[in-house]
């Protein structure tokens, strides 16, 4: 199983991706064979309210990417919508196009969580998504970001990426773990911001008591009991 998903049959793996346009039908005007392209992986309805509202992420029937029952972009060809291929600049490698879709998430999360300039901002999580949403947080002008995981690569990786600040959690109560990281991060009265990229329940009922009074919390991934 992958999370709620049941994988009853091989699938091909990943969605972060970019290619080169091999062929096109005979109705796309948007892109032509040989165009760089970052893909959007959510293929949505287009029908729903959510898709008619212009929230196509919300939409209830996306056939996402690499999620059971549909498949990856690990693929010598995908077929996709042409308005699901995004154009890379000639400066831009097909590497970096494929981290186009993981920084859109981080990017979508900081300003769901409206970070202002000078705020205190903690990520659960130093995984890609959690680093890059470290990375814009200090963008959209956090002075202090705290990138928080419990395998402490990660972490440092995260700090020589772009967190200020880096705390490797530890088995202990979502109380004693949050007061920990107060006081050895220096939040003091606690993050003005907690992102959680990891959707595990320590971390989740720690983010929660990591925060100010009036603080934000946001979940990118939340599955467990809170």
């Amino acid at each position: 199983a992958i999370g709620p998903f049941k994988l009853i049959s091989a699938i091909t793996l990943v969605h972060e991706s970019a290619g080169v346009v091999h062929s096109t039908g005979s109705k796309v005007d948007m892109v032509k064979p040989g165009d760089r392209v970052a893909l959007e992986p959510g293929k949505p309805c287009r029908q729903c309210i959510r898709c008619k509202e212009g929230k196509y992420n919300l939409c209830p029937d996306t056939m996402f990417t690499a999620t059971p029952p549909f498949h990856g972009t690990l693929a010598r060809y995908y077929l996709i919508p042409q308005d699901f291929c995004l154009k890379l600049p000639d400066h831009v490698s097909l590497e970096e196009g494929a981290l186009v879709e993981p920084t859109a998430v981080a990017v979508h999360m900081t300003r769901q969580a409206n970070i202002k300039p000078g705020e205190k901002v903690v990520v659960f999580g130093a995984g890609p998504v959690g680093s890059l949403c470290c990375a814009i947080s200090r963008v959209f002008g956090a002075s202090k970001v705290v990138t928080v995981d419990i395998i402490e690569e990660r972490v440092q990786f995260a700090k020589k990426f772009a967190a200020t600040h880096s705390y490797v959690a530890r088995k202990e109560s979502p109380e004693d773990a949050a007061k920990r990281l107060i006081e050895e991060t220096g939040l003091v009265v606690g993050a003005d911001t907690v992102i959680d990229a990891t959707g595990a329940e320590p971390c989740i009922q720690t983010g929660i008591l990591a925060l100010r009074v009036g603080g934000t919390y946001l979940s990118l991934r939340a599955r467990a009991k809170i």
